[in-house]
């Protein structure tokens, strides 16, 4: 009887088995729970007046000791105590006469114990002409 000869690819071909099977069974679903609005976003900082004087006065050109290009935030710290006024502290007690030449007429500049009190000068109202 003569054999019969089979070759590798066909033998691989009808003993491979299906790598995945499909079953008839229906999908679970799992409720969802309904997505929350994303909450509203933070309130921006408010600018205090004494935030706004620093911002004028900080990067004003300043003679402090014959250096060229000193600037006034290298010589005084802002500290926070009144949200109406600014309130410095001095690296130098040299820096007063020249914080005051630097902030001029717009700027009430005043020393109290160990800080410098820096505000707008009041403007009183005038009355009216009769």
């Amino acid at each position: 009887m003569p054999r019969k000869i089979v070759s590798k690819k066909a033998t691989a071909k009808s003993t491979k088995k299906p790598t995945t099977r499909r079953t008839n069974k229906p999908a679970v679903r799992t409720p969802t729970a309904p997505i929350a609005p994303a909450p509203p976003p933070p309130p921006a900082p408010r600018v205090s007046e004494a935030d706004k004087i620093w911002a004028e006065i900080r990067f004003r050109p300043i003679e402090m000791f014959g250096l060229p290009n000193q600037i006034v935030e290298q010589h005084v710290t802002p500290f926070q105590a009144d949200p109406n006024k600014l309130f410095l502290t001095l690296r130098s007690s040299a820096v007063l006469p020249s914080l005051e030449a630097v902030c001029g007429k717009e700027f009430v500049v005043e020393m109290a114990d160990k800080f410098v009190i820096v505000s707008r000068p009041v403007v009183l109202p005038t009355p009216p002409r009769k």
